[in-house]
């Protein structure tokens, strides 16, 4: 139970997100360098070490509150199963194995971890409280980890897809604080600060907008292609089929489900899952093929 304990305040299930650390070596069409695949290996796991940092200090600022919430009291330090001090006592050991490989990285990455840290300890701190910004620092986080993985490589990540990945966390966001005003009109609790000042309708109108410029974005940047390799880039169009299909059975989930979180979604619903995988296979046959 300690080691469970342990994995889930460390939130290792989340870190799939920083698989958006192979993005830049991905789409780069050098996927399949060993050494650079070993570079981004080493920035995904110091990448997770730093993001299991902030979710362990987010926990214990906001263990009170968690009490509360119907699913994230189940937590490891709301549930009672570890202490507040085995909490410090981890996030002590996993800081300094980071300030000890900071030495052997390539200084404009640990720039990049540093800068991660202190957004996310902002928005722990204060920007959690105020609308929009809140989903912002997020979506940026999201923004640091693409950059932070071309870093890794030498390989600088296109305008399209910064702008891509960016408003995919800003629609990413926006639908899980849907869920917490459904908690609030519902239970009359107030799990976020931020929460007072969203509604329904608001974020509803906020997801039809954001899935719609991503969708068009995707699309021109398809097309586009020159930021691609590979001798079928041409029809790199045709995977813009997968994402818009796979953005509506996202929206689907979020307003027929009490489930908003993607991470969570992505593991449970097997219809996402096979959107997600034929995406990936077709957009790496494109590019490697």
């Amino acid at each position: 139970m300690a080691i469970k304990g342990i994995l889930d305040l460390l939130r290792v299930k989340q870190w799939i997100k920083n698989l958006l650390l192979f993005a830049p070596l991905f789409f780069s069409g050098k996927f399949f360098d060993i050494f650079l695949i070993q570079q981004v290996c080493i920035g995904f796991f110091i990448f997770s070490i730093t993001s299991s940092c902030v979710y362990i200090l987010n926990d214990i600022k906001d263990i009170e509150k968690d009490k509360m919430h119907y699913r994230k009291k189940k937590r490891p330090l709301p549930s009672g199963i570890l202490s507040l001090q085995t909490a410090w006592v981890i996030f002590g050991v996993l800081t300094s194995f980071l300030i000890v490989s900071f030495f052997f990285l390539p200084i404009y990455f640990v720039f990049l971890c540093v800068l991660y840290l202190t957004n996310n300890i902002l928005y722990t701190l204060w920007l959690k409280n105020i609308a929009i910004i809140d989903v912002s620092m997020i979506a940026i986080g999201f923004v640091i980890r693409l950059f932070a993985g071309g870093l890794m490589v030498a390989v600088s990540p296109s305008n399209w897809l910064v702008l891509i990945i960016y408003l995919v966390a800003l629609l990413l966001g926006f639908a899980k604080r849907r869920e917490d005003v459904l908690i609030k009109e519902n239970s009359g609790e107030v799990l976020r600060g931020s929460i007072s000042n969203y509604s329904i309708s608001f974020i509803d109108a906020v997801l039809s907008f954001l899935s719609g410029v991503i969708s068009l974005l995707y699309i021109l940047y398809t097309i586009e292609a020159t930021t691609f390799a590979g001798k079928y880039k041409e029809y790199l169009y045709l995977t813009s089929f997968f994402l818009v299909i796979g953005i509506l059975r996202y929206l689907q989930l979020v307003f027929t489900s009490e489930e908003s979180d993607p991470t969570t979604l992505l593991y449970k619903d097997a219809i996402l899952k096979i959107i997600v995988s034929l995406w990936l296979i077709s957009i790496t046959f494109l590019i490697y093929g």
